[in-house]
């Protein structure tokens, strides 16, 4: 997806981020844990700023001003931008990430299930629409006949951190 549509397609399913997408206090420690002693952080990909710790300078960038608009007062300010506009050279910059958003609700999946939920995850959006009904309708069928409970229930008692590593 180029980088024009990736925004703008933030602008479509960022709307409602804010008011779906909560800070996990795991993740949260997590990511403090890994900037250790840095006192400075560029946040690329900044969205609403949920992680963003308020005791360093943060530099946001974010491509959507959508997401840029739902960021809280104490938020550092967004420059609107797209990470391959910096000038860092390529591969300068290790990056260690994966997006585990989606796998946040394994341990309840009947989030899935709610369209608000869906519309506030990126990964929802890269799943063509037939595929995603149909899917959900197992979905909504393994719960009903506690299937669902049966073959992965045991993700009900993980951590979500466990359960993104398993």
């Amino acid at each position: 997806m180029s980088d024009p549509a990736r925004s703008a397609w933030y602008d479509v399913i960022g709307r409602r981020y804010a008011q779906v997408r909560r800070p996990d206090a795991r993740l949260e420690s997590a990511i403090w844990s890994a900037l250790g002693a840095a006192e400075s952080v560029v946040n690329v990909g900044a969205g609403t700023g949920s992680y963003e710790p308020a005791d360093r300078d943060v530099i946001a960038v974010e491509p959507s001003e959508v997401m840029i608009a739902q960021r809280h007062s104490a938020a550092a300010r967004a420059l609107t931008g797209r990470a391959e506009a910096l000038p860092l050279d390529e591969n300068s910059v290790p990056i260690d990430c994966s997006d585990g958003f989606m796998a946040a609700f394994w341990g309840r999946p009947e989030a899935y299930l709610d369209p608000t939920v869906r519309a506030a995850t990126s990964s929802w959006h890269q799943i063509s629409p037939t595929i995603v009904d149909e899917a959900l309708a197992r979905l909504a069928r393994d719960l009903d006949d506690r299937v669902w409970d049966a073959r992965h229930g045991d993700l009900r008692q993980r951590p979500a951190a466990r359960t993104l590593q398993s």
